[in-house]
């Protein structure tokens, strides 16, 4: 699992665009965690944010799994 590092434009992104993203059906506490690097969202959920709030997908710390075979 890689872990991106939390990045300022994507918490701010993500208190300007809470309502959006509340409409959008996530979880105001999954907002929350988010906005304060207490959570990060996995890849595929980042470029639905990426469209969401309208930022570029490296500007969003997400989680990526990678599956060892």
């Amino acid at each position: 699992m890689i872990i991106r590092n939390m990045k300022p434009k994507f918490s701010k992104a993500i208190r300007i665009n809470r309502k959006r993203l509340l409409q959008a059906g996530f979880p105001a506490s999954t907002i929350h965690s988010w906005e304060y690097g207490l959570r990060h969202p996995r890849l595929e959920t980042a470029k639905k944010l990426s469209k969401i709030i309208g930022i570029e997908i490296n500007e969003i710390p997400y989680i990526k799994m990678e599956v060892n075979d």
